[in-house]
């Protein structure tokens, strides 16, 4: 029996053992984003530039004077004072249905590929080329499912974003899944589906293979307890989903910049004429990383500080925010 034919039957022994678990899983990451989502809600509103809140003056860790915004909780509480308890759930139809669509390829997609000895199973081997070819074809494979699953996926994560974005100006052009499908294709055409989609696939793919390399050269080179290594895993994961935030930002704000809202033009979002664009002007106000953190936050912008020590804001005039150069 072939290598090959042996890995064939393991997994179809281990689906015939395990019939459910794949979508206990799905169900179980759908639960998850119920409880998640006001959470979700509050750092596409904090991507997007949102903030109705004003900072107060604080110092920092080593005492340097600082404008501190809101935690997502207070944030939280705000959009509940306007829209109620059941406004925290701003779009979550459509997140959830993108958030369905998305483990339901990646599990087919998974399945319909040819099986690929796993990292543990790699470990029996003394060939390191073939374990080096072995990770290539799993990473691939793995870039090649995300990548389906999120063009099939980018739809809905574009609807909800608008939802949530609808929140700034209180429009109520977005209401229900196919009433945004018909507004976005009215306005926009079937590309406006998919807006956004080149920067969000660009840091899925760049994550994918950063986390990837990185735990395959430290579990495969350092690490020789296996107990360590789902640590090691883990840990370059969050490093690398930090190292690639900043494509999450861009890809947010161009699912709505140029919508025909309040939050799609200015003074709150310029309108870019492609996502490098976006990136560029992104980077240059310093707003790569807004939303990166949920609990301490501050105020990036052109500070002051007065006699006594305590930082303020200067005004800015916020058209300049939306004009790009």
């Amino acid at each position: 029996m072939s290598h090959i034919e042996d890995l064939e039957q393991r997994r179809k022994k281990e689906d015939d053992d395990h019939q459910s678990p794949p979508w206990y899983a799905v169900a179980g990451k759908c639960v998850m984003g119920a409880v998640i989502h006001p959470l979700d809600y509050v750092r596409v509103l904090i991507q997007l530039g949102y903030e109705p809140i004003e900072p107060v003056p604080t110092r920092r860790l080593f005492g340097k004077p600082a404008l501190r915004l809101p935690s997502v909780f207070t944030y939280m509480g705000y959009i509940r004072s306007v829209d109620g308890f059941f406004g925290l759930y701003r779009g979550f139809g459509a997140s959830l249905c993108g958030n369905f669509t998305q483990n339901v390829v990646m599990i087919h997609m998974t399945a319909a590929m040819p099986p690929v000895p796993t990292f543990e199973e790699d470990q029996e081997l003394n060939a390191e080329d073939v374990k080096i070819m072995n990770f290539i074809q799993r990473t691939s494979q793995q870039m090649v499912a995300r990548t389906v699953a999120t063009i099939l996926s980018q739809p809905f994560y574009v609807i909800s974003c608008r939802m949530m974005a609808q929140f700034i100006g209180g429009e109520l052009k977005y209401t229900s899944l196919l009433s945004s499908f018909r507004e976005i294709i009215k306005d926009e055409g079937v590309s406006g589906l998919w807006n956004g989609l080149m920067p969000r696939l660009t840091g899925e793919i760049l994550r994918i293979w950063l986390a990837g390399s990185v735990a395959f050269v430290i579990n495969n080179y350092a690490v020789q307890e296996a107990s360590v290594r789902s640590y090691i895993t883990g840990t370059t994961n969050f490093l690398a989903a930090s190292i690639t935030y900043p494509f999450q930002v861009v890809g947010t704000v161009m699912t709505v910049s140029g919508a025909p809202i309040e939050a799609g033009g200015p003074p709150h979002l310029a309108r870019y004429e492609g996502w490098t664009q976006c990136w560029k002007h992104l980077s240059q106000l310093g707003h790569l990383k807004r939303g990166s953190s949920l609990f301490w936050r501050y105020y990036q912008g052109p500070m002051g500080i007065s006699f006594d020590g305590a930082a303020y804001k200067i005004p800015v005039d916020v058209s300049l925010l939306s004009k790009v150069n």
